[in-house]
């Protein structure tokens, strides 16, 4: 939780989503279906997340509460690999670098076998789909909101 500014102190706490809506689901204010999201799931830790803002227990919780099958990828959490697309490449010109550092990531997900790769940030979700079509692994790149969305019981 976050509570300082350069102006000072907050009236009130900044939290991510993630936690706000964990916050919920351990309340019991918000229920999820995981038959709605019945693929084999992996888990992405963007760099911002998990070096940057210490989310790294906070998305595997709802992932498994929202999700059958959930598959853990190596390395983990702060030690696993960038996306390749951070750092303001995210852009064709740079491309063939781009593909070069997302190889150790397209090589972890190889190896989970699983069908939706899970990347809740949005430079992750733009640069992951293409490094995976590049390095022919078969997963679909979907966000966490999108499958906690899908299971969401209204």
């Amino acid at each position: 939780m976050f509570t300082g500014t350069i102006n000072g102190p907050l009236p009130f706490p900044v939290v991510h989503l993630f936690e706000e809506v964990l916050g919920y689901y351990r309340e019991g204010c918000i229920q999820f279906d995981k038959n709605k999201n019945p693929e084999v799931v992996t888990y992405h830790d963007p760099c911002n997340y998990a070096r940057g803002g210490d989310l790294i227990e906070q998305p595997r919780e709802l992932l498994g509460a929202c999700v059958e099958r959930f598959v853990k990828m190596t390395p983990t959490a702060q030690y696993s690999y960038c996306c390749g697309g951070g750092s303001g490449i995210l852009m064709d010109e740079a491309m063939e670098l781009r593909m070069a550092l997302g190889q150790a990531k397209a090589e972890s997900v190889r190896n989970t076998n699983a069908d939706i790769l899970c990347a809740p940030c949005a430079i992750c979700k733009a640069q992951l789909p293409v490094v995976m079509d590049y390095y022919k692994i078969n997963v679909k790149v979907k966000g966490l909101s999108d499958l906690m969305g899908r299971a969401l019981i209204l």
